[in-house]
């Protein structure tokens, strides 16, 4: 089978045009991934205080950004815009298989919430945390959000553990402050 000049012009074009689209769009998708989205925190949410288990979590960093990922993928100085918030959870005696976890940030004891989205972040020193056989490593999370897309003022870190189809809410004694 041959290919005829304008059928090659045609794919050429097309293949130009998608990593044009790409390339513009690429901005548009990292920012949006930094967007913190108005979240209704409803009674229909379980705390863990009253799941019927042994909830793990931990947040190890709640903080504005100190290194700026660039597109390259090098590094740069930090940007006071970004806060970075890392930690793990987990329900004693099940492993994490299905990860499906929230950050939600509550302003000033109100019910203004926010929820971010997170990455997994496995984590091989919960490989066998509470030494019981269960794998706690893929219940590592982290968040980065643009603090310019919610209003100033203190926010208390919330987890929202939707992981191997629990739903609830675990509020930690972490806060930050937007300013």
């Amino acid at each position: 089978m041959t290919i005829k000049p304008v059928q090659k012009n045609v794919i050429v074009f097309l293949v130009i045009l998608a990593a044009a689209l790409s390339l513009l769009s690429y901005p548009f998708i990292k920012h949006m991934s930094t967007r913190a989205v108005k979240f209704d925190l409803t009674d229909d949410y379980q705390r863990s205080e009253d799941f019927d288990g042994i909830v793990y979590y931990r947040i190890d960093r709640a903080e504005r950004d100190n290194l700026t990922p660039n597109d390259d993928g090098s590094l740069s100085n930090a940007d006071p815009n970004y806060f970075v918030i890392e930690g793990w959870s987990g329900v004693a005696n099940e492993s994490v298989e299905i990860f499906n976890t929230h950050v939600l940030l509550l302003k000033d004891d109100s019910s203004v919430c926010y929820k971010l989205r997170t990455a997994m972040n496995s984590r091989d020193d919960l490989s066998d945390y509470a030494g019981n056989g269960f794998s706690y490593k893929d219940g590592g999370f982290v968040a980065r959000v643009d603090s310019r897309t919610i209003p100033d003022g203190n926010y208390q870190v919330l987890i929202l553990y939707q992981n191997d189809y629990h739903d609830f809410v675990i509020y930690t004694d972490t806060f930050i402050e937007v300013n």
